[in-house]
């Protein structure tokens, strides 16, 4: 079996295991909390795919309270990182002003950091 040696490695097991207990597949049992813990744990580690899930995490409150605004910055984090594809869901929350609740000027407070 092969040893996790890298800190990569680590990050994709914490994000893989999370996606398990938040589907309740592998033989685990659905765990939304456990879901949480690993994408955090995950995502404080710089794996962006974990941010991405946390954020969605939060916006459909699974596991927790349900808090788009910090979904957003979630989701804004993980832009920041990495893909277009990340960034494209900004642009459809702004375009849309409330794909996942955040108004436009929701979305323009927490970009410029007023309210």
């Amino acid at each position: 079996m092969h040893g996790f040696h890298s800190c990569q490695d680590s990050r994709e097991a914490h994000f893989h295991l999370a996606q398990l207990y938040e589907y309740g597949a592998g033989g685990l049992p659905q765990e939304y909390n456990q879901a949480l813990a690993l994408y955090r744990k995950s995502a404080q580690s710089g794996y962006v795919a974990a941010t991405y899930h946390l954020g969605l995490m939060v916006a459909f409150g699974r596991g927790r309270k349900q808090d788009y605004r910090e979904a957003f910055t979630l989701f804004q984090d993980a832009a920041q990182k990495v893909s277009a594809c990340h960034q494209f869901i900004l642009v459809r929350i702004h375009i849309s002003g409330s794909i996942i609740g955040v108004t436009q000027s929701s979305f323009r407070n927490v970009i410029i950091g007023s309210e």
